[in-house]
């Protein structure tokens, strides 16, 4: 049987009706995936934003690190320059340590030995008087 052109007419208003709406779906798909690389794009430059603010403030970090490590650097050359200037270190008070003229060591051997018998001499001396007077009464 033939087509009456009722029919006709209605099949192509629905072939043209079913083309409408796949070019609509085409559409839609187009937007949705323009939609997704905008937002993908969006989520790369956060990406790119957020390791810039970490390495910024790993520097920061690093700084601020360095910094205390000079501080505590300095605060202990502070203490041993403290300790050394204010207190004599226990071999050299006990010792008195002579040098030659001006704090330079000997320049001969003779004032090397004059240095030497002087600090034995001052030893000997101080050795005299911790012994509080102690007298050897032997007339032998």
């Amino acid at each position: 049987t033939t087509p009456t052109p009722l029919v006709k007419n209605l099949d192509s208003k629905i072939e043209m009706l079913q083309r409408r709406e796949a070019e609509r779906t085409k559409e839609q798909q187009r937007i949705n995936d323009e939609q997704a690389q905008v937002q993908m794009e969006q989520k790369k430059v956060a990406i790119v934003e957020a390791q810039q603010k970490i390495e910024l403030a790993e520097k920061e970090y690093r700084q601020r690190s360095q910094l205390q490590q000079q501080v505590v650097v300095e605060d202990e050359r502070k203490d041993d320059d403290a300790m050394i200037n204010s207190t004599p270190s226990s071999s050299t008070a006990r010792l008195a340590i002579k040098v030659g003229p001006g704090g330079s060591p000997a320049k001969s051997k003779e004032e090397d030995l004059e240095l030497t018998t002087q600090v034995i001499l001052e030893h000997v001396n101080s050795m005299d008087s911790m012994s509080h007077g102690v007298v050897d009464d032997d007339d032998e």
